[in-house]
């Protein structure tokens, strides 16, 4: 038995919802991920601050980032940043395969 009008779009009304609820799971999902990301990346920044400046570990955190305003957040510490992005750039752009171009073909020399 065909469906009544009113019955079809109330059918596409459900459908569009459940899309509408899977779709905002994968947000979420990817969000969590992207924070779980974020959440190692810091963690594992901070382990390595820790082991090459222990006596940072009893400072407050206004004292820390005082610290790291005067060590770090100078010229010579974005010169030093500077580099460390230059070299990276380099790297990748050795490692990056270049794209082989083809060229195009070319009609027979008419004699």
């Amino acid at each position: 038995m065909p469906k009544s009008r009113t019955e079809k779009i109330a059918s596409y009304d459900e459908q569009i919802s459940k899309l509408l609820d899977k779709r905002n799971a994968e947000l979420d999902k990817q969000k969590q991920e992207e924070k779980d990301a974020t959440e190692k990346r810091q963690r594992k920044r901070g382990e390595i601050l820790e082991k090459l400046a222990p006596d940072t570990i009893n400072l407050t955190i206004e004292e820390f980032t005082t610290f790291l305003n005067k060590t770090t957040v100078n010229q010579f510490g974005r010169d030093k940043l500077a580099e460390v992005i230059r070299a990276k750039e380099a790297k990748q752009k050795s490692q990056d395969p270049q794209p082989q171009t083809i060229p195009p073909p070319q009609a027979p020399d008419p004699k």
